[in-house]
């Protein structure tokens, strides 16, 4: 039998919650993420599994693995973390139980696709200048 993870939304913090005793904060008030995810193991990125997926770069900034659901048309990013192993791409609510816990489980797999994902940032840092550097012929 598989043990229950402890969830609790974000919205329904109060003082008295000891945090220490949740497994899950499902994050569902705006303007918040880019700063929690420094505080978590493994970052799920909604919007996923319906519509598009909202920003993979952030926690991959953060040096978190990231896991997403199959609505990634919208963010080449998405692919590009899934092809190099920095992000696992779900179908189905068990294929996400199961994403979270091989990471959960092995702390060395964790570490290596966050790495992955900080170092898929790093290689990008800078294309404004590149870009510059092409549109100058033409202003």
């Amino acid at each position: 039998m598989r043990e229950r993870l402890k969830h609790l939304c974000f919205s329904e913090l109060t003082p008295e919650v000891d945090l220490s005793t949740v497994d899950v904060l499902v994050v569902d008030s705006v303007g918040l993420l880019a700063k929690l995810y420094r505080l978590a193991d493994i970052a799920f990125v909604g919007g996923s599994f319906r519509g598009s997926v909202h920003n993979v770069m952030e926690p991959a900034a953060m040096a978190k693995p990231v896991i997403f659901g199959p609505m990634i048309q919208n963010a080449h990013e998405a692919s590009l973390l899934v092809d190099r192993g920095g992000a696992k791409l779900v179908r189905t609510a068990q294929a996400l139980a199961d994403a979270i816990t091989v990471w959960l489980d092995d702390a060395d797999a964790r570490t290596i696709a966050g790495d992955i994902g900080k170092q898929l940032i790093a290689e990008n840092l800078g294309a404004v200048a590149r870009t510059l550097v092409h549109l100058r012929a033409y202003v």
